[in-house]
């Protein structure tokens, strides 16, 4: 008898569990990459819907390039430049140490031109500093041919990873 009460039990939760799954609200999935080796990182982030762009930091030199790929000719269409090492305040000689994400924000411009909907996140270990940068982003470019000469990301803001001296610093 207790068998077919635990049966019963299972299909009513088998049953209940399906009929809230068909009203919970879907949300979609927004995936990231994010990799590192030695002195370089590379990590991705959405510039429009099914479109990625890719950032690359070298840790020796500090220049951070990006790209994004044309869907039609496959070709890197828009690119982007910046050197992180002076806004972090990277002292000269030292090893910069760095970590790099991007991750979502919706940011007003408040010109002409729009930027995307990711910001690239760097942070340097040794000098204790966290920048945010933000790249334009505009569709029409993508489906352009390559351009030129990498367009400029932007410095959003800096901020210190501690606040509180550690022993032995």
């Amino acid at each position: 008898m207790s068998t077919n009460k635990l049966m019963v039990g299972m299909v009513i939760g088998l049953v209940v569990g399906l009929a809230v799954a068909g009203f919970w609200p879907r949300s979609p999935l927004h995936a990231v990459a994010t990799d590192r080796q030695d002195t370089f990182a590379m990590a991705t982030g959405i510039v429009d819907q099914g479109i990625e762009a890719v950032f690359m930091l070298d840790f020796l030199t500090g220049e951070l390039r990006g790209g994004v790929l044309n869907p039609t000719t496959h070709n890197f269409s828009v690119t982007y430049y910046h050197n992180v090492g002076e806004d972090l305040k990277v002292e000269v000689g030292k090893t910069p140490r760095y970590t790099m994400v991007t991750g979502e924000a919706f940011l007003r411009s408040g010109t002409n031109f729009r930027y995307a909907p990711s910001v690239v996140y760097v942070a340097e270990m040794s000098s204790g500093k966290l920048g945010a940068f933000a790249f334009p982003y505009n569709s029409a470019l993508v489906t352009q041919p390559r351009n030129v000469a990498p367009l400029p990301m932007t410095l959003l803001d800096v901020a210190p990873l501690r606040t509180t001296a550690v022993r032995g610093q």
